[in-house]
């Protein structure tokens, strides 16, 4: 079974994006709801059978996707409070 691990690929891209090994890490704690970030995702494919189950052999006529995160770069700290104008929304789901 896999086991999850602390997030620790955050690196700090406020001055300028460079390879990760050059970039000075960032605690993902610090991280704001109004910062700007660039994600780094890998997306996964795996073969499953009609319930779901991962599947070995046959075609790729059922599958799933996964995301797997990678990388997490800041580029922005933004403002600790959103824009008024982000809030003008009537879905709920949307709003701050």
């Amino acid at each position: 079974m896999t086991q999850a691990a602390m997030f620790d690929q955050c690196y700090d891209g406020r001055n300028k994006v460079l390879p990760y090994r050059l970039m000075d890490k960032y605690p993902p704690s610090l991280i704001g709801v109004n910062d700007t970030v660039l994600v780094e995702v890998r997306i996964a494919r795996w073969k499953c059978h009609e319930d779901g189950k991962m599947a070995f052999k046959g075609e790729w006529d059922r599958y799933r996707v996964g995301l797997e995160l990678g990388a997490v770069t800041l580029l922005f700290v933004g403002p600790d409070e959103p824009h008024t104008d982000l809030l003008a929304t009537d879905d709920e789901d949307f709003a701050f």
